[in-house]
């Protein structure tokens, strides 16, 4: 009795996966699409959040006032470092601007500790990736 009942279990198996074969199935050539990832390693890390933030907000005319007065010796000692800084910036948005990855995850960018203040991403965005950088330096 165990065979029939296992025998007859496999003919109704067999006749209900019969209809599963369907050879008017057209399948896509679907072609690889082309994502450039990228990681950086920004250190942008700061003493506190505030001064990344400060140093973001930064305007282009500012920045470039700062990067001349750096590169010809006449920048007051309290900017030295400021314009250090926004050099150091710059080269990271160039580098950034050059490679135009799709997907770009930053390292080492500081936060005021929850994520939710954007507001030095936002300055970045504003006045460091949405401005043309050299890609001959920061001076250029």
């Amino acid at each position: 009795m165990k065979t029939i009942k296992t025998s007859l279990a496999l003919l109704i198996g067999a006749a209900l996966l019969t209809g599963c074969n369907d050879d008017d199935t057209k399948y896509v050539n679907v072609q690889p699409t082309e994502v450039k990832i990228a990681t950086y390693n920004l250190s942008f890390d700061r003493a506190t959040f505030e001064a990344l933030v400060n140093e973001m907000q930064i305007e282009p005319a500012q920045q470039a006032a700062l990067v001349t007065a750096y590169l010809d010796g006449s920048i007051a000692a309290e900017d030295k470092t400021t314009a250090e800084k926004v050099i150091q910036i710059r080269n990271v948005a160039a580098i950034i601007q050059k490679n135009r990855p799709d997907v770009l995850m930053m390292a080492e960018y500081n936060n005021e500790g929850t994520g939710e203040n954007k507001a030095a991403l936002e300055g970045f965005q504003k006045n460091y990736l949405s401005v043309a950088q050299s890609l001959d330096g920061a001076g250029e």
